[in-house]
């Protein structure tokens, strides 16, 4: 009888291996590098509005400081930096730029409340800075002349 249940034994591992097994799979490709180098010289006209201030404020809470459970999900690009704290001002800074009709926020000022528990962080960010509209870009590089923005 012990040699039976041993037997059985084998045929099962066996079969377990068979149907269960593994697998690999490699993926390659050719590899060369390619090097593009793109130089361009834009020149912006902005019209600055020192008389209108715009205000935008976001608010988050982060497990474990980059796990986010609450906040925002709108940004502005070129506005904060990495990191849930530059997260948030960038989501200020859309905030801002949401309530007014300017292209971007000049000399934009940051009050960030951050406050540390054990297993989560919370951030309050508000943002103020001023309004400024894109008037004209040119290249001066590529000659293509001036892009008009109405």
């Amino acid at each position: 009888m012990k040699r039976n249940d041993y037997l059985y034994g084998i045929v099962l591992i066996g079969i377990l291996q068979f149907v269960t097994g593994c697998a690999t799979v490699h993926r390659s490709h050719i590899y060369k590098p390619v090097n593009v180098t793109v130089d361009s010289t834009l020149n912006a006209k902005i019209d600055a509005r020192t008389d209108k201030k715009l205000r935008g404020t976001a608010q988050g809470t982060y497990l474990f400081g980059f796990i986010k459970l609450s906040g925002p999900n709108k940004y502005a690009d070129g506005y904060g930096g990495i990191g849930y704290i530059g997260n948030s001002k960038s989501a200020a800074a859309y905030d801002a730029l949401s309530k007014s009709e300017g292209d971007l926020l000049i000399s934009p000022r940051y009050r960030i409340v951050e406050k540390n528990y054990l297993l989560y962080q919370t951030v309050e960010v508000d943002v103020s800075g001023y309004e400024g509209k894109i008037k004209s870009i040119e290249n001066f590089e590529m000659d293509k002349g001036k892009i008009e923005l109405k």
